[in-house]
């Protein structure tokens, strides 16, 4: 399937363009946007757009946003007249666009992991009316996030299903998931980012483990990430795991637990830009590890 085909099929990507007709006839501000915020990336997932020419897929920078003053309570999520609100009036993005009128509803999931915003601006000061729009607003963006996580659940159990059905996914020597589940996953994880930009990243481990060290360590290692990043034997010395929808912070915390295990490793990283492969990811991280005891990043 394709990531055109996948977009058209995803749920909650239908979601969002239903989402986005029915506020801008509501509240008919100049455009209203989907985005996905990751790291300095502010990637914007779908838009409905009168006038400023914004379209899905574009990239600014998140530090020069209204969303990201919005999100660290500097402003309020509607500002009627963007002007009067200091945070907002010296925000970057202002120097670039005509802002006048601002809605920001930020969409978290149930862990409260950030994922972006909700998000409307027009060149006009909007009626002092449009606040009381917040609450319906607020509601809107809860259910899509509630869309946004029932799609991504339904593809993990999916994936977990076919890869519990072949067991050549398995490396029988030391448990890490095999080439051929790195090629399959890596596929699917490029489609999966064309429907939700999601975060993610590579790290890549060259060690000089006896076979029984190695999967002893890698079913250590394994039982550390949990269920949402998986390893995988690449070479004779070489494992790599993906990280899927895992933000930046959460990535760190994985490096950080890596410096814990032993000096016989030595470990690359790359966290995915929003112009970037995972494939990319992967060659940036190995490119990056050597056989030290050091960890780089």
């Amino acid at each position: 399937m394709s990531s055109v085909d996948l977009i058209s099929h995803s749920v909650f990507r239908r979601a969002t363009k239903e989402v986005l007709t029915y506020l801008a006839h509501r509240h008919p501000m100049s455009l209203w946007m989907v985005t996905r915020a990751n790291g300095e990336d502010w990637i914007v997932l779908d838009s409905m757009d009168r006038s400023y020419g914004v379209k899905g897929g574009e990239v600014f920078r998140w530090s020069d946003s209204f969303c990201s003053r919005m999100i660290k309570g500097e402003g309020p999520r509607i500002a009627p007249d963007s002007s009067k609100v200091e945070a907002y009036a010296e925000a970057p993005i202002g120097n670039q666009i005509d802002i006048a009128a601002y809605v920001g509803i930020p969409l978290y999931d149930h862990h409260h992991d950030f994922f972006g915003t909700l998000c409307a601006i027009d060149p006009c000061v909007q009626p002092e009316t449009l606040a009381e729009s917040l609450p319906e607003i607020e509601l809107i963006a809860s259910l899509l996030m509630h869309i946004y996580e029932g799609e991504i659940e339904k593809n993990r159990i999916e994936r977990r299903s076919l890869g519990l059905a072949n067991d050549s996914w398995t490396d029988t020597q030391t448990g890490a998931h095999t080439l051929r589940a790195w090629e399959h996953d890596l596929r699917t994880a490029e489609l999966e980012v064309e429907v939700t930009a999601q975060p993610g990243g590579v790290i890549v481990i060259h060690h000089d483990f006896a076979s029984a060290d190695a999967a002893a360590f890698v079913a250590n290692l394994q039982s550390k990430l949990g269920k949402f990043s998986k390893i995988y034997k690449i070479g004779t010395h070489e494992l790599a795991i993906l990280m899927c929808n895992i933000s930046e912070n959460k990535q760190q915390e994985i490096l950080t637990l890596l410096q814990g295990f032993t000096n016989r490793i030595s470990v690359g990283y790359h966290s995915r830009r929003a112009t970037q492969s995972f494939l990319d990811c992967y060659q940036l991280a190995k490119s990056i590890s050597q056989y030290s005891s050091q960890i780089a990043a």
